[in-house]
């Protein structure tokens, strides 16, 4: 028998969600892979081996993983080769922006941007197996999918900073899912994390710098913070600048691109209808850079 195949967004909470799927419906004999909706084109490539060497899945699971909202049409080729490729495929999500997308008929979907997690939605939405585990899980997702840990268990709190210590390392992603398929219980797993999230604890040393010494003030409640390419923790300069500003904008570098993080602390305000995007989360969204000024004459409209 074939394996399945288990796609996920690789934070913390697409992670969840995949251990979600795997224990509430029973998915004994698969294979996982983590994702950025940037990087759906590589999965494409994999599929493409999977079926030459005759190992292609006839199912596959895909959590957390958004719409590219720089490229519609990149999600759009990508779900219409998932839908020829397999016998069945399965999309869970919590973010805004498949209302926008052209959905082949054979996908099925289950979206619902009511969630602040996706994990929490699958464990709400779905039978299965129940438990303490699951239960606590569902709750440190929506935690940290909101931004910071405060109040997860300590293992959550473990896989948090290690992820947050390479975002582009896919074996931290990996070890983080096999140590929660252990209820937290796999030792070697454990010490591995707890390495990389030590190396975190510089990232957020000099992040809590930049957002304390190099704010901008361009208005009574919007700052701006560039970063360039420091390794920062985005999510942590944001939130301790909510301490004075409801919006806050972080730029960085990449390459040869540079992209602004705009986020806001106000419940009312979306976003992701501030600036015109097709998907995103409604507190945070990220965008090719624009001026700052620009920026702010967007907030200013709300």
């Amino acid at each position: 028998m074939k394996k399945d195949i288990v796609l996920f967004h690789g934070d913390f909470d697409g992670i969840a969600s995949a251990v979600m799927l795997i224990n509430l419906l029973a998915i004994t004999d698969f294979a996982a892979y983590p994702c950025e909706p940037f990087g759906v084109n590589k999965f494409s490539a994999l599929a493409e081996t999977l079926i030459e060497s005759g190992g292609l899945s006839g199912r596959l699971f895909i959590a957390d993983l958004a719409p590219n909202n720089k490229c519609i049409k990149m999600t759009e080729k990508f779900l219409a080769k998932c839908a020829a490729d397999f016998y069945e495929t399965v999309l869970y999500d919590h973010h805004y922006g498949w209302e926008n997308i052209a959905v082949p008929e054979k996908v099925k979907m289950h979206v619902d941007a009511s969630y602040k997690s996706c994990a929490a939605m699958i464990y709400n939405k779905f039978g299965g197996m129940r438990g303490d585990f699951l239960d606590k899980l569902a709750g440190d997702a929506d935690i940290i999918d909101s931004g910071g840990c405060e109040g997860v268990a300590e293992e959550s709190e473990i896989i948090y900073r290690a992820l947050k210590s390479g975002l582009k390392d896919d074996e931290i992603k990996k070890r983080s899912l096999e140590y929660m398929l252990s209820n937290y219980s796999d030792g070697h797993c454990r010490d591995f994390l707890s390495g990389k999230a030590a190396e975190y604890d510089q990232i957020l040393k000099r992040s809590i710098e930049f957002a304390e010494e190099k704010a901008i003030k361009l208005s009574e409640n919007v700052c701006f913070i560039d970063v360039g390419e420091s390794r920062c923790d985005i999510t942590s300069i944001i939130m301790r600048c909510y301490e004075k500003y409801d919006f806050v904008i972080v730029e960085y570098r990449s390459g040869t691109t540079s992209f602004d993080v705009i986020g806001t602390r106000l419940a009312q305000v979306d976003l992701v209808k501030v600036f015109g995007l097709k998907s995103g989360a409604r507190f945070r969204v990220t965008i090719t850079r624009k001026n700052p000024e620009e920026i702010l004459r967007l907030i200013k409209a709300v």
